[in-house]
């Protein structure tokens, strides 16, 4: 068989942010203020976050930055025109970033959360530190760990691209983000140290063939095919899809190599059968295409068997499966992306191979069906 393979938000201003009043709500401080900050010399070209921890003034913690940042409380002056800041933002010599040091329009209610949720991104950063598992001057590769997504949204305050900053180490500038896991997928997570390594980086992740081999593990629910040692594969069309107010990804028809719907949306994975139990599978999976969800919809519509804490497309467990779990309702995501290999990374037969070690409660899920987690 074939090698297997695998902004900032920006408003119009008039005047500069000054005190401003709002009507007075219980538990609510009515007055909002702005710390005015002037950006020297010595500051130029830094990423905001790095600025305002660095700040005489303001001096704050790298995760109260973000978090000001995310909650649109800090706008950048420059020539004239103002803007809200970014976590990606750089600061520029004559820039004046206004920074809201009261919040009129929090409750008390909303500042403890605040001050959980500043907690919740000091540990999570911590985390990611104690999870690097490679760092040179062009890559670092971290274990990303289960429920962070890559980016915040509406209802997650949380997430990788609010750490870059932080994980800059030696670097002139911090990470970029090559490519993506699920929410609640863990594993190898690959970031770019220096803007060539993130081009070559982004084509290998484009052009996957003979370049890159990608290896994730699952968990999986009921019982697949008696295992037999060969690899399978399965290709199918894929598009996105809404059922009941939900926007999902669905097996979808192909019909020729040569259609451009084929090569728009077709998903190929290949897969191993490493176990079986009576209601369970321990299966690795091999991508060759990088669709959004593909492992998870062909594991539950092709192989009949969904990701063990998989709920958008299966039930997190079966019922046999249920009472392994503490709590059957938040069963984690068992995938993880466990090597990624660089093929000839450092020239010919010189491969990069980073490997991240299975979440402990995969590896107890697999104890108590009887899988080897060695076994891949």
């Amino acid at each position: 068989m074939a090698s297997r393979f695998m902004s900032s938000m920006s408003v119009s201003f008039n005047r500069t942010p000054k005190a401003s009043r709002a009507p007075a709500q219980e538990g609510c401080e009515a007055v909002r203020k702005f710390l005015p900050l002037q950006v020297g010399n010595d500051s130029h070209n830094q990423t905001i976050i790095a600025f305002l921890v660095a700040s005489p003034k303001a001096h704050y913690k790298s995760n109260v930055a973000r978090w000001k940042i995310v909650r649109q409380e800090v706008y950048v002056t420059r020539g004239g025109r103002q803007f809200v800041a970014s976590t990606e933002t750089k600061v520029m010599t004559g820039d004046v970033v206004n920074v809201m040091y009261v919040n009129s329009m929090y409750k008390v209610s909303d500042v403890q959360k605040t001050t959980k949720t500043n907690q919740r991104a000091e540990e999570m950063l911590q985390r990611l530190k104690s999870n690097v598992l490679y760092r040179d001057n062009d890559i670092l590769a971290i274990n990303k760990p289960h429920s962070l997504p890559m980016q915040e949204g509406r209802r997650t305050w949380i997430a990788v691209n609010q750490f870059l900053s932080d994980l800059t180490y030696d670097a002139s500038h911090p990470p970029k983000i090559i490519h993506r896991l699920d929410k609640d997928t863990t594993g190898v997570l690959l970031l770019a140290r220096n803007d060539n390594t993130a081009a070559r980086l982004a084509e290998i992740f484009r052009n996957p063939k003979d370049h890159i081999e990608k290896t994730y593990l699952a968990v999986l629910n009921n019982r697949t095919m008696t295992r037999d040692n060969g690899e399978k594969e399965i290709t199918t069309g894929m598009a996105e899809v809404t059922v009941r107010g939900r926007d999902m990804m669905a097996i979808a028809p192909i019909t020729t190599p040569t259609d451009d719907y084929f090569k728009d949306r077709v998903a190929t994975t290949f897969y191993k059968v490493l176990a079986t139990s009576e209601n369970a599978s321990y299966v690795q999976f091999s991508p060759l295409t990088g669709r959004k969800h593909q492992i998870r919809v062909h594991a539950a519509s092709i192989l009949k068997c969904p990701v063990v804490g998989d709920y958008k497309y299966g039930n997190g467990a079966t019922s046999s499966l249920k009472g392994l779990f503490r709590n059957p309702a938040t069963i984690p995501m068992h995938l993880h992306l466990r090597e990624i290999t660089l093929k000839d990374w450092f020239g010919p037969g010189a491969d990069l191979q980073l490997v991240a070690p299975l979440p402990l409660y995969m590896q107890q899920t697999m104890r108590l069906l009887g899988f080897n987690k060695d076994q891949h």
